[in-house]
């Protein structure tokens, strides 16, 4: 189980969140709430060691967690940014094999079952067809499928998503909610992601971290996704309608 107690985060020693509690057992997914710019990314940086804390700690399975990139605990980590822009011309299948590294030792090269497990990864995904495309010619969506696909094939315990379907449309947005759904739900993984979207939210989380300019709160989907909270956190009317199929529709004060 991942932990967090007490961590505060921020840049320069000036923190942006403070004192932030939370816990994602295993088999569950978090959703991290709130309008643009509240700290969602700086708190996953700060977390995975990408930025240091400026209090608290992170804890993995009741011990604070090994920072270190080449550790044990990050292994069982993996990672999908917001954006990636790519240095050089790989192929779709090396960028996905490039999340085997963690499962490998120092200085050596991916096998014909890494590359099995990658091919088999895409192929879940729905992203045969680019096999064999150049990472750098395909749609922005294209490549935060693709990440995830890295993401996977490393076989973490914990997958961590900033903002993963802010760059798909409606079609990959849906797919992509129910795999992190599935990945918590059949193969025990703990799943945390960000978004904006309180639908997101309301279609896939089992508990949820409401950020808002004054503080946070956080708890089970049905207690945390609420008319009231979420129009607080968002300074906008929000009306959750529908009873079968979840939806939540946000109007702008004043409109």
């Amino acid at each position: 189980m991942l932990e967090v107690r007490g961590l505060s985060c921020g840049y320069n020693g000036v923190p942006v969140l403070q004192d932030i509690d939370f816990q994602v057992p295993e088999g569950r997914v978090l959703v991290l709430l709130g309008p643009n710019g509240i700290g969602k990314t700086t708190l996953f940086k700060t977390m995975l060691g990408l930025l240091p804390a400026l209090g608290g700690q992170v804890l993995l399975d009741g011990h604070r967690m090994d920072l270190r990139p080449s550790s044990k605990d990050m292994r069982s980590i993996a990672y999908v940014p917001q954006a990636h822009t790519p240095a050089f011309a790989f192929s779709v299948l090396e960028v996905v094999l490039m999340g085997r590294t963690a499962q490998m030792h120092a200085f050596a090269t991916p096998s014909a079952n890494d590359r099995a497990a990658a091919e088999a990864t895409l192929r879940e995904l729905g992203l045969e067809d680019l096999l064999g495309r150049l990472y750098t010619e395909i749609s922005g969506g294209e490549r935060q499928m693709v990440l995830i696909a890295r993401a996977l094939v490393q076989q973490p315990r914990i997958l961590v998503m900033d903002e993963p379907a802010s760059s798909l449309d409606l079609g990959n947005q849906s797919k992509l909610l129910g795999i992190a759904k599935q990945l918590a739900h059949e193969r025990n993984i703990s799943v945390i992601m960000t978004s904006h979207n309180p639908d997101h939210a309301l279609l896939v989380a089992d508990d949820v971290l409401l950020m808002a300019r004054d503080g946070y709160r956080v708890g089970p989907a049905d207690r945390i996704l609420t008319e009231e909270l979420l129009s607080h956190a968002y300074g906008a009317t929000v009306r959750i309608i529908g009873d079968d199929v979840k939806a939540c529709a946000l109007q702008l004060q004043g409109a």
